[in-house]
């Protein structure tokens, strides 16, 4: 089924809350809908298709059109069977992330518990490679199944090559810049449990639950994230705004130099590099509570750019964004890169 409307208002289809419109929303429900809504499509017309708004700032009115996947099923085979086995999951892109893990986790499964509370759709989350405590989607991700608008195609894409990598995927790669349309998305989870506790203060939430269940976990992340996030429902954001800056052992030593301590969060990776906290770096240059307008940076996580009175404009966050790269450019010499794709 295909709906087709005009000049509509994006304000409730993103996480900011921003006021604006598309020229068109086209909303499908099959993913034998994508051939002939591309045919719908003007030569040259401008498109884009939507999530669940959660990781997106627009930046004005889009002219041009929407796509939104306005399947919601998905299927968990608990005990698997002669095809799949257990703990396989079957998602169409449009399923809500959070539905997704709240019923993997009621099934006893592994993989995915600390990605609880995120917002946006299964399909957005595997094109960013959303993380949280320790945990990305990607390491679930067994397969995609696209839709290649180059070669005019349904394809299936395995994990390993999606590139997955730190709030980064193929899908976000310029020459892939539309196309490919996620349509489902398998994991694949575990009973065998394998909780992540060292991030953020997990392990003092959990205490000395035993035996712990990804239940238990999921609660314990969505406590935490509420102890320190905005609720979406009341303060317009887009979560994590900036991505946590990655540093060779040059440049982390430079940095260590330049603030004149190694006394600073920091996260060495296997790699050899350290990966340092964009909330920190916020924070240290001043603008933790910080307000401009009607735009704010959140008092309790810093990393999070918040539309705080509900009447920001797409130009206030903007300027907000930039006042904040140029100010810890100039006292870090790190230029903060911004995790949320502006559209």
């Amino acid at each position: 089924m295909i709906t087709e409307i005009e000049n509509y208002s994006l304000k409730k289809l993103n996480t900011f809350g921003m006021d604006v419109t598309c020229r068109r929303l086209i909303g499908y429900t099959s993913p034998q809908d994508i051939p002939k809504i591309l045919r719908m499509l003007k030569p040259g017309e401008k498109w884009f298709h939507l999530g669940g708004g959660s990781n997106v700032l627009f930046t004005d009115n889009y002219d041009g059109t929407i796509l939104l996947n306005l399947g919601h099923n998905f299927t968990i085979y608990e005990s698997g069977n002669s095809i799949y086995p257990p703990g396989t999951v079957f998602a169409d892109a449009g399923a809500v992330l959070d539905d997704v893990i709240a019923a993997a986790c009621e099934k006893g499964l592994w993989g995915i518990e600390n990605l609880s509370g995120i917002p946006g759709t299964i399909g957005g989350a595997a094109v960013q490679n959303v993380g949280a405590y320790g945990q990305e989607i990607g390491n679930s991700i067994i397969q995609l199944l696209v839709y290649d608008t180059v070669e005019s195609c349904q394809c299936i894409i395995m994990g390993e090559e999606c590139d997955y990598g730190y709030r980064h995927s193929m899908f976000k790669e310029p020459e892939n810049e539309g196309r490919y349309i996620i349509l489902s998305v398998m994991l694949g989870l575990s009973a065998e449990p394998r909780p992540l506790l060292d991030y953020g203060n997990l392990r003092t939430v959990v205490g000395n639950t035993s035996p712990l269940s990804p239940t238990d976990m999921r609660n314990a992340v969505i406590e935490t994230r509420r102890g320190k996030l905005p609720d979406p429902a009341e303060t317009g954001s887009a979560g994590s705004f900036f991505k946590n800056p990655v540093l060779n052992a040059d440049e982390f030593d430079r940095f260590t130099k330049r603030v004149g301590n190694n006394d600073f969060p920091h996260y060495a990776l296997a790699d050899g590099t350290f990966k340092i906290p964009a909330a920190w770096l916020i924070e240290k240059a001043g603008w933790k509570g910080h307000n401009d307008g009607n735009a704010a940076v959140w008092h309790k996580q810093p990393l999070v750019l918040v539309n705080s009175t509900g009447h920001a404009t797409p130009s206030e966050i903007l300027t907000l964004e930039h006042k904040i790269i140029d100010s810890v450019k100039e006292k870090f010499a790190i230029e903060l890169i911004p995790e949320v794709i502006h559209i």
